[in-house]
């Protein structure tokens, strides 16, 4: 993408940077890095070949500091249905009881909250 925003110049992201942007998730896919990458490029002087945290836009550079490091696997494997039910009742309990703040915080809608507590059985 890089090569793309930049032909014929050499440029990188900061290894600080390149670690930060494999753990986020990017809710956009694609598109999202790719407007991240534009933004970052366009702020970059023409004598200057990696892109740092100045380069960033400042929501951007914020989420992704305040992004926690994933956490290890488990060594001893659970189930992913045993898994999602412990997330579900954690966040909705983490809310108290409020489904629409709950489906807010696990990134999905109402709908699909509803639908998992059927299927686990949670209601």
């Amino acid at each position: 993408m890089l090569r793309e925003l930049l032909p014929g110049r050499d440029v990188r992201l900061a290894p600080e940077v390149a670690h930060a942007f494999a753990r986020h998730r990017w809710p956009g896919n694609l598109r999202q890095l790719h407007n991240a990458l534009a933004t970052a490029c366009a702020l970059l002087d023409e004598h200057e070949d990696e892109i740092g945290w100045g380069h960033l836009s400042d929501d951007l550079a914020e989420d992704l500091r305040e992004r926690p490091a994933p956490a290890a696997p488990v060594a001893d494997a659970v189930d992913l249905r045993s898994q999602s039910e412990r997330t579900v009742r954690q966040v909705i309990e983490a809310c108290a009881g409020n489904l629409s703040e709950a489906a807010r915080r696990l990134g999905i809608s109402r709908n699909t909250l509803y639908r998992k507590l059927r299927e686990l059985r949670l209601r």
